[in-house]
């Protein structure tokens, strides 16, 4: 950091001394708080510039806080705190808020000779620079649910499905069993922020479908939404982080109630305190507790004990928990929707231009075989998921990737049980260029199974596997008009002789079919050789295996074409 000369600052100190206007104690350390100011003022109670000056202000706090707001741009954050530390001299600096803690990750761990500290930043990894402080995760979770006792069924709806997250839920879980409640939580997760679609489904869903009167809601970022379909279903909104009220519409704010607030000024503080008598743990998060009223209601309620809350320390405990708390709710993410529904699980990583990457959609004639062409395929598409990092030692493992086709004359028939080969094609797909990284690729054909690996060395890159081009006159399938494609994915550790870095894969796949002109036919500019049939939806690459899933069949036409599926267990 940047040093003043002796003599500036022995002048400075003396100028101070020496001024009668200058009642304020001189502090003893300088401290940069730098905050992501993308949301409004509620997500932190009020404005960050007011609570510093408040802090600032408090008797005994003998360290300054200076602010920095880094604006809506993460691109921009680095650059802006980098200018900022090396033209001032500053003891720490503190990322407030999970959004400055996002995008400066690589930042701290780079940086040398700074000291950081997080402040209720949800940071998983830990850095020997940076001091995590953060409020009690479960603490959280437990004191929304006991919030929440005027409904059968409750919503939980936040951005990411992560350790942290899963600790949250797993204290909301036991708010509910408290309540004597079981199976009554329907839980939503968003990959991505601010997704209208998928929002506008979730909620309705949750406040329609299974009729809950109270959500949980911990993303902020998808908040005008459920405000009005909280309006529409007559539902309250519960936030463990944001206060809300201040920052609605007169005509919403009967729509939130029952919201728990964090008390950043007093975290700061203690920060301060730490500081002070240089006690701040590099090694161990410091989490700050309601029993020690960091956390508040802004509605009142009484008799909130605290003494029997579990902390997440086993996933075996959690899962056995979550089997009994929460309601299964999955029914979209299936072949019958996987076409007809507005978004995908999460997005991939590909550019604006094109026309799936938010959403699925039905190809060439609506999905149905152009004229006189004579040929079908099955493909699919891995990504690296949109706003996430790649990883160094997680692969994704695929088979099974099986097509079948519909005539009224044959029923359904499986086309072909294909081994998954393909090739890493530009994420946009411009000009079909593609490419091969032999290091990032294993087959095994006699189980039809491959293991790609997307990580830095392919960066720009998706994995495009696919089957045959199937000629449908010599299958008996001319007059060929519904198409089924699926295919089994996972996450695997790629080499288990190096660190497990699965936690933080994202990745996202989906899978298709193409029309072809002809078998033998080349991809052309114009598209005369081959059209998409469908582009379905992307789903989330878990470490379980899960189904991708494509048909043109529409679901008004599902149960008549497709009825129980038995044909899906065809591997002949």
């Amino acid at each position: 950091m940047k040093r003043k000369s002796l003599f500036l600052v022995s002048v400075a100190l003396l100028l101070c001394a020496c001024s009668p206007s200058n009642n304020n104690p001189i502090k003893d350390k300088k401290v940069l708080v730098c905050y992501g100011n993308d949301k409004s003022d509620a997500y932190f109670g009020s404005s960050v510039d007011e609570i510093i000056k408040s802090a600032n202000k408090e008797k005994g706090n003998s360290v300054e806080l200076v602010s920095l707001g880094l604006g809506v741009n993460g691109a921009n954050y680095e650059n802006l705190l980098d200018y900022k530390i090396n033209s001032e001299n500053f003891d720490y600096v503190i990322l407030l808020g999970e959004k400055a803690n996002f995008y400066l990750q690589s930042y701290m761990k780079k940086t040398q000779g700074v000291n950081f500290v997080a402040l209720d930043s949800k940071q998983e990894s830990r850095y020997v620079n940076v001091a995590n402080v953060e409020f009690s995760a479960e603490e959280v979770g437990y004191l929304t649910s006991i919030a929440m006792k005027d409904s059968e069924n409750v919503g939980y709806l936040s951005t990411y499905d992560t350790p942290f997250d899963k600790k949250i839920l797993y204290g909301f879980m036991q708010g509910q069993k408290d309540l004597n409640r079981s199976g009554n939580i329907v839980v939503k997760h968003f990959e991505e922020e601010e997704n209208y679609n998928k929002t506008l489904d979730y909620t309705k869903e949750m406040f329609n479908t299974y009729n809950c009167a109270q959500t949980f809601e911990n993303s902020a970022d998808n908040l005008p939404t459920i405000l009005s379909q909280g309006m529409m279903y007559d539902a309250k909104i519960i936030s463990s982080s944001v206060d809300y009220y201040n920052d609605v519409d007169e005509n919403e704010k009967g729509q939130i109630d029952n919201i728990l607030i964090k008390d950043y000024k007093k975290a700061l503080l203690t920060i301060c305190s730490y500081i002070k008598n240089n006690t701040l743990s590099y090694y161990d998060v410091v989490e700050l507790s309601y029993n020690d009223e960091y956390m508040t209601y802004k509605n009142k309620i009484e008799g909130v004990d605290l003494s029997n809350l579990k902390k997440f320390d086993d996933m075996n405990d959690f899962n056995a928990l979550y089997n009994e708390m929460i309601k299964d709710t999955e029914t979209k993410s299936s072949l019958k929707y996987s076409v007809d529904i507005p978004y995908h699980e999460a997005i991939p990583n590909c550019g604006e231009q094109n026309n799936w990457k938010y959403a699925p959609r039905y190809g060439a004639d609506n999905g149905m075989k152009p004229k006189d062409w004579t040929a079908v395929g099955a493909w699919a598409t891995i990504y690296a998921q949109y706003g996430f990092a790649r990883v160094k030692n997680t692969g994704v493992e695929f088979k099974n990737m099986r097509i079948w086709g519909y005539s009224e004359k044959t029923g359904w028939k499986l086309i072909e049980w294909a081994n998954p080969i393909g090739s890493f094609y530009d994420e946009n797909f411009i000009d079909d260029y593609h490419k091969e990284f032999p290091n990032n690729f294993f087959n095994d054909p006699n189980t039809k199974t491959t293991r790609i690996k997307l990580d830095n060395s392919n960066i720009g890159f998706n994995y495009h596997p696919f089957s045959s081009q199937n000629d449908l006159a010599a299958i008996g399938l001319s007059d060929l008009t519904y198409i089924v494609t699926t295919m089994d994915i996972r996450l695997v550790t790629w080499d288990s002789t190096k660190p497990n870095d699965m936690s933080k894969a994202k990745y996202v796949a989906n899978i298709g079919g193409d029309w072809w002109a002809y078998k033998g036919a080349t991809w052309k500019p114009d598209w005369s050789a081959n059209r998409d049939i469908c582009v379905s939806q992307y789903r989330i690459i878990t470490p379980n295996w899960k189904t991708l899933y494509m048909t043109n069949v529409p679901v008004s036409k599902y149960d008549e074409i497709i009825g129980n599926g038995e044909f899906l267990n065809d591997f002949q």
